[in-house]
């Protein structure tokens, strides 16, 4: 498992998303709402001295490309949906490690929510 240790996180909660989403057929008939936590890991010393948007992470960029992103997808597991996510990130922020939670809050109705949580990071190429 890939360690989350970064101290300097950039985050979004509860980011809604509409997609098709499940293992039953109905399910691949219809969107259904996910939710998606991010947290994604930047030294945030530079932006806070520089007070410039292309020296952050940007969450505005990456909250309207997740929701783009998920659009006009179908995936039958929300593991699916957090790789995609996490993967999306990594390649296109400057974050070096990543954490998705995606929840389904209407998959279960005896319960409030279900979801996965994944953590990734960049490899080393070097």
């Amino acid at each position: 498992m890939q360690s989350f240790d970064e101290n300097d996180i950039v985050f979004i909660k509860s980011l809604e998303v509409h997609t098709i989403i499940g293992i039953y057929d109905w399910e691949q008939e219809t969107k259904q709402k996910l939710l998606i936590d991010i947290e994604a890991s930047h030294d945030n010393t530079v932006p806070a001295k520089t007070d410039n948007i292309e020296d952050a992470v940007d969450y505005e960029f990456i909250s309207t490309s997740i929701v783009k992103l998920f659009q006009n997808t179908k995936y039958q597991l929300i593991e699916t949906v957090a790789e995609v996510c996490a993967n999306w990130i990594l390649t296109h922020t400057k974050s070096k490690t990543v954490k998705i939670t995606v929840s389904k809050p209407d998959a279960i109705s005896a319960a409030m929510n279900v979801g996965v949580q994944i953590a990734r990071s960049k490899i080393n190429k070097n």
